[in-house]
Formats: structure tokens, C-alpha cells, sequence
């Protein structure tokens, strides 16, 4: 899919059932290289981060299999520490196989990750927190050299709450001697979820969703089934797109407890949200208030991975709206795009890590011809496409199949007019 077709300004009405979460599955991949055994994993969605994901893991000996939503992962036949560049350069997530394959070999070779160019995300921390369990890492040829003699629980304070470096603790610390505590750790659904995982495999984890993490190490992990939590971002993006057209949709398999700070601006724009056990409806019957000041922070505050989308429903607010992006500095890269279908946005510097966007909203979008950049970019830009009047033609559309599956398709069940080519 290179690009999108929209003809916007019509309201949207119907259901959408969101998947599971991009960014619990993959750490979850990852889990399984701790055991020898046959692990099966449901509600996995069929994107590309999890088709580059199985690709890397190919490399190092692991056998996968799909059967629709269900993965089987079969890890006894790895015999590589080496995780291969070909496909680590495209996703981010790659950066914790590093501490799934330390647990096992005591060795890793990781190529430097990559994934959305939203930012420098260094990973000094996962690597500093590593090295307190007694890893030795060199960097060479563009590679992370890794090796311990031996993996040894410590006591690990991290100065940031990164969700990649939790992860790759609680993966490293799994099989590491002794017990590991994490302090300032994440508190992501997806910490929990990998949580869960590893405990059903047998191992002995506990405190994730606080700030406070402890592991107790195995030497051995068992086979066991999993369904993977649903996707918070897809359902948040859902119900910011229908925010933004206006119109009444219910989406199923999403988790209120998720989604609180997106579901505190909805409210505070004025569109209608109500929860239900695992669904939540939206519907949009007049002009949005505007935000007069929200930012993003680590989980529970506003995900940075909505702000985009936030900003493309916010240029047709009835006011002016900020926004402060406080994790990724090039966050508001959909800002050029917006700006071209008719949005007045300003993009004001405040340091290397700091930006705020002023949203002065407009009367009416109109099509034009943009250009993604990224995963949560292109989400914004669809969301604009269809908001807007006349057509939209999204080029480098691409980067949307890395964390949305069929979203063509389930755009056209709620009356959206779009097309992929």
C-alpha cells in the first residue's frame, strides 16, 4: 500500500472491533525465546512489525507459524545470538530480543534498532541497566556486542520510565540469578501484559502497572496460551477519527482503563463517550471544543502515540488549542501535511526533547496531496483525509500497515470513503 484515496466530510456510523496490541505482542515474541517449548499466542494482528519481527527471530533458528489471529512459536531450534540488521533497522521493538537472547545465550549481537523517525531514542538506558546485572556491551561495526559470564539479579533504578528498557530488564532478569527490582519502571498495559506472559510460562514476576518491579530468575520456562490484550492506540485512534467526521460509533474490544486520558479530552471537546464492559461508543453531534493545554506524558497521561491523531481532529475546534510533546522531538511531523489540507498550526521549539503545537482552528479542511512519514503520522493524516472536503491523496501510506490491520476495510464498514493502491 503506497497510497490513499479519501473523500472526506461525511460522517461515520456504525462498529469497529480493534485487534491486539502492536506494542504488547512484540515484547511477547521476544518472551518466548526463555523456553524450549511450543508457545501459542491468539489475537495476534496480522502487521508488518510482527510479519519483520518473525523475520529477525527466522534468523536466529525460530520456527512460527499463523493460523488467522494465532501464532505458534517454536524456539528449540535457535541456535543464533546474532540478531540480524536486515529487518532490526525497521522496527524499534527489535531492541528487546536484546535481553531475551542475554537471558538464554549470555551473549547478543544486536544491530542498532530502528523504526519511526520520530526521534533520536537512544537506548542508554536499556544498555546501563543491563551492565548493573553484570553484561559487559562494546559497540562495533554498528553493533551491540554483548556478554555476561554471568547474569545476576540487582537492584535496578531507571531515570526514565522507557517501556523498551523495562521490558528488556524483566526479559534479561527472567533467567538472570537471583532477584531483579526495577524502580521508576514503566507502568504501561503492555508491562503487564508481558507480565502475565512470563508468569504463565512459569516464571515469578510481580508489581507491573506500579512504578516498582519485581523478578525472581528461572532456569526454566514452560509452554503455555496467551490472547494478547487489545490495542489501546487503534481503539484511541478510532475514537479520535470519530471525533474528527463526526457521527455515532461503537468499537468493541476496548478497554476504558486504557484509554482514560484520551477519554477525559473527548469529554472536555464536547463529543459524547460512554464506556460498556469492553466497548466504547463516540459520537460527535456538533462542533469540538478546543484543548486549551494537554501534553504527553508516560502511562496513565496522554499517550504520545495519540498526539498526532489529537492534533488532526483539534484543527477544526472551535478555538485555539496546545499541545506539549515531551517525549519524541519529531512527534509533530503531521503538522506539515495538516497544514496543507487548510490547518493553521504553529510548532514552537522549547529544547531538544521539547515541543509545543498551537492549534488555531478553521472552519473547513479541503483535499489536497500529502505525504506520510510515519506509523502514528500517517494515522493523523487519514484521520485529516477523511475530515476534510473534496479529496485527499495520502502518498508513502505504507507506514500505516505497521501497527493497523485491514484499516482500509474498516473505515468502508463505517461508511468512510477510502481506497488503497
Amino acid at each position: 500500500m503506497e497510497t490513499l484515496t479519501i473523500n472526506g466530510g461525511m460522517p461515520l456510523y456504525g462498529e469497529l472491533n480493534v485487534g491486539g496490541s502492536k506494542n504488547a505482542v512484540l515484547p511477547i515474541l521476544a518472551a518466548c525465546i526463555l523456553t524450549d517449548e511450543e508457545v501459542v499466542i491468539h489475537n495476534a494482528p496480522d502487521i508488518s512489525d510482527i510479519d519483520d519481527m518473525l523475520y529477525i527471530m527466522s534468523d536466529l533458528g525460530i520456527k512460527s507459524r499463523r493460523e488467522n489471529d494465532t501464532l505458534i512459536i517454536n524456539c528449540s531450534g535457535m541456535t543464533s545470538y546474532e540478531i540480524s540488521d536486515e529487518h532490526v533497522g525497521k522496527i524499534r521493538s527489535s531492541v528487546v530480543l536484546m535481553g531475551a537472547v542475554i537471558a538464554r545465550f549470555h551473549t547478543a549481537r544486536l544491530a542498532q534498532p530502528g523504526g519511526c523517525d520520530i526521534g533520536a531514542r537512544p537506548i542508554d538506558i536499556h544498555l546501563s541497566a543491563l551492565r548493573q546485572m553484570g553484561v559487559n556491551i562494546t559497540y562495533e561495526d554498528q553493533c551491540w556486542n554483548c556478554s555476561a559470564e554471568k547474569l545476576s539479579g540487582s537492584n535496578i533504578t531507571l531515570p526514565f520510565p522507557s517501556v523498551g528498557a523495562t521490558e528488556n530488564v524483566i526479559l534479561a532478569a527472567s533467567m538472570a540469578s537471583g532477584q531483579t527490582i526495577i524502580r521508576n519502571a514503566a507502568k504501561e498495559p503492555e508491562i503487564e501484559a508481558l507480565q502475565t506472559f512470563i508468569n504463565l510460562m512459569g516464571g515469578q514476576i510481580s508489581g507491573a502497572g506500579t512504578d516498582t518491579v519485581t523478578i525472581t530468575g528461572k532456569s526454566k520456562y514452560h509452554a503455555c496460551e496467551y490472547t494478547v490484550i487489545p490495542d489501546r492506540i487503534v481503539a484511541g485512534t478510532y475514537m479520535l477519527m470519530t471525533c474528527g467526521t463526526g457521527g455515532d460509533v461503537l468499537i468493541r474490544n476496548a478497554l476504558h482503563e486504557h484509554n482514560r486520558a484520551l477519554t477525559e479530552c473527548i469529554s472536555a471537546m464536547g463529543a459524547h463517550i460512554s464506556a460498556d464492559g469492553n466497548s466504547i461508543r463516540v459520537r460527535k453531534t456538533r462542533r469540538l471544543n478546543p484543548i486549551e493545554f494537554t501534553q504527553t506524558a508516560p502511562f496513565p497521561g496522554f499517550p504520545t502515540d495519540l498526539q498526532p491523531q489529537l492534533m488532526a481532529v483539534l484543527t477544526l475546534a472551535n478555538g485555539t488549542s496546545v499541545i506539549r510533546e515531551n517525549i519524541y522531538e519529531n512527534r509533530f511531523k503531521a503538522a506539515y501535511s495538516l497544514c496543507a489540507l487548510g490547518a493553521q498550526i504553529n510548532i514552537q521549539v522549547i529544547d531538544s526533547q521539547t515541543s509545543l503545537a498551537v492549534i488555531r482552528g478553521v472552519d473547513i479542511l479541503k483535499g489536497a496531496q500529502i505525504y506520510g512519514t510515519d506509523l502514528r503520522c500517517n494515522a493523523a493524516l487519514i484521520i485529516a483525509g477523511l475530515q476534510a472536503h473534496g479529496t485527499t491523496v495520502l502518498h508513502r501510506a505504507h507506514f500505516i500497515e505497521r501497527g493497523y490491520e485491514n484499516i482500509v476495510n474498516a473505515i468502508k464498514s463505517v461508511g468512510g470513503d477510502i481506497t488503497a493502491s
